[in-house]
């Protein structure tokens, strides 16, 4: 079983997602695999990415909007609102029909001898560059608290600065504090979120 599926949809940055390809391919330490969904890139980003990346799983699909393009990421790689049993995800298809007749490629089964998902997902922006520890990390992370179902991680600009990421009790956007790498954002294991605090400790909302 794979420890992490990326998926990354992407349109019209052609540039960009080959940098971001190139960032997530030198990770070590984890299982992983990609998966593009293209969503009618009319700048070539899907040639590109069958002719520098063959490993990589790619989706071409017609410009059905940002989580259309997850959703079926996510269902390659085997995740259903019947992947997990024992979890509480539920992934929620009974108001989304899947955009099949959008599809220039077919969407096989993911070549995981197990047949299961990968432990965790990961959607990934293609305007991103990722650290190469970044994978090993938030699994590493996600692994030593079980009580965290949804992992955001510090978002950093090409000068150093923070983006502003999440709100406070006031509901004023706030910055991740320059200590953290990771802000837990929800609980889907359980029936409470959770929020990481500056010290790295966790406490229930």
């Amino acid at each position: 079983m794979s420890d992490l599926g990326i998926v990354i949809v992407s349109y019209n940055v052609c540039a960009l997602l080959r940098d971001c390809l190139k960032s997530a391919q030198a990770n070590e330490g984890v299982r992983f695999s990609i998966c593009v969904v293209d969503n009618g890139s009319p700048d070539d980003s899907a040639g590109m990415v069958e002719r520098e990346f063959p490993q990589i799983h790619l989706i071409r699909n017609s410009n059905s909007g940002y989580a259309a393009g997850n959703n079926l990421g996510l269902r390659y790689f085997g995740f259903s609102e019947k992947s997990d049993p024992t979890s509480n995800f539920k992934f929620q298809t009974s108001n989304y029909q899947s955009p099949i007749s959008n599809l220039q490629s077919p969407i096989p089964t993911p070549q995981d001898p197990t047949g299961k998902p990968p432990r965790y997902a990961l959607l990934l922006n293609p305007d991103t560059i990722v650290p190469p520890d970044a994978f090993v990390r938030v699994v590493a992370y996600m692994d030593a608290h079980p009580d965290v179902g949804v992992l955001g991680v510090k978002l950093v600009r090409a000068d150093g600065s923070l983006v502003s990421w999440g709100y406070d009790a006031d509901g004023v956007v706030s910055q991740t504090p320059a200590g953290n790498d990771f802000v837990a954002i929800a609980s889907l294991r359980g029936n409470h979120s959770v929020a990481l605090r500056a010290d790295g400790s966790l406490v229930a909302v």
